[in-house]
């Protein structure tokens, strides 16, 4: 294990699959994908990074923590955290929560989550399994390969693109989605909407199944359709996977794809076109969650009141794993991968 200090920026050995977790204020992150073993963390120059973050460095992890537990909120020293460049192994396992503060992400194509509070996150040339949550942000997903997808959002946009779509799940309030790409393996691909429309864009064939009260599921492309009020199927093709759609008051509307290469996937569109706890299953606390995030954006709660809710609902922190006394390396169950993903601040 190698560890380098810089003015104004760290370096530390983490290995080619390591775990990098970062918990910022503000400022904004912007990581990069590199080929080797290391990670390093520019700041602004203005200040040592130790200013405003703690930083816990252990065998194959690093992890970062705005001063103060301050990743939700104002740092003790009264004042955001520095915007940081952060350079990072193409394989990591990445973990990246901030409020206030933009997330982006460039070529990485280990296990990733995200969450951002009044912020955007934009993600390009992206391949793996990718988990999402914003809050009165957009969120833009550009991959250039193989692409497993969970999102969750309030208010904001969101757009994903990808050459080869393995599974999607999405759950929005008002924000419109898009998603472009050939529908492959085996999903679930499903999208819900409390009232944000939603236009799919595939490359092949699809069976889409759509559930809305007073939305519409509509394409002008050639296909077959079947239903009645309220629920509807259209088919595109033969054999196309099955796409599920649930909405109050949303609509979705299938137009024409087009194959995506990498360079149209990472210049991505920008906004989104048109568009001790009880036990409880992976259902019902993901139910929890999204009415959290409905209280959020009706202006019921608030920001602190909302992550207050959301961190007892999740429980308490897992306790590190054997060898693992500083708890820095994440649980590798596949209990993550699902549509229950967590918010970041549980990692």
């Amino acid at each position: 294990m190698t560890t380098t200090v810089i003015k104004y920026a760290i370096e530390h050995e983490i290995g080619t699959a390591g775990s990098l977790r970062i918990r910022g204020s503000g400022g904004s992150i912007e990581l990069r994908a590199t080929d080797g073993a290391s990670v390093r963390v520019q700041g602004s120059g203005e200040r040592p990074l130790e200013d405003d973050f703690a930083i816990k460095r252990a065998p194959g992890a690093l992890e970062l923590s705005a001063i103060g537990d301050a990743a939700f909120g104002s740092s003790r020293l009264g004042r955001t955290c520095q915007p940081i460049v952060v350079d990072v192994p193409r394989a990591a396992r990445v973990r990246v929560a901030t409020a206030n503060g933009g997330i982006t992400a460039t070529g990485l194509a280990g296990d990733q989550r995200y969450r951002t509070v009044a912020a955007d996150i934009g993600i390009d040339a992206a391949t793996g399994r990718i988990d999402a949550e914003n809050v009165s942000g957009d969120t833009r997903i550009g991959a250039s390969g193989e692409l497993s997808v969970g999102a969750q959002s309030v208010s904001g946009d969101l757009a994903i693109e990808a050459t080869a779509i393995e599974s999607v799940s999405v759950r929005t309030t008002s924000g419109s989605v898009w998603i472009a790409g050939a529908f492959v393996g085996a999903g679930p691909f499903a999208v819900e909407t409390v009232s944000g429309d939603v236009t799919i864009a595939p490359v092949g064939p699809v069976h889409v199944e759509g559930t809305t009260v007073s939305g519409d599921v509509r394409s002008e492309l050639p296909h077959r359709s079947d239903g009645r009020p309220g629920r509807r199927s259209i088919e595109l093709g033969e054999g196309g996977p099955l796409i599920r759609f649930r909405s109050l008051s949303g609509g979705l509307e299938v137009v024409a794809g087009q194959p995506t290469s990498v360079t149209e996937t990472t210049s991505g569109h920008g906004s989104t076109p048109g568009v001790a706890a009880p036990i409880r299953s992976a259902e019902t606390i993901d139910e929890l969650r999204l009415g959290i995030l409905r209280d959020v954006e009706s202006g019921t709660i608030g920001i602190d009141e909302a992550e207050r809710r959301l961190t007892e609902l999740d429980g308490p922190a897992q306790p590190a794993r054997q060898g693992d006394e500083r708890g820095l390396i994440p649980p590798t169950d596949q209990s993550e991968r699902g549509v229950d993903f967590e918010w970041v601040r549980r990692v």
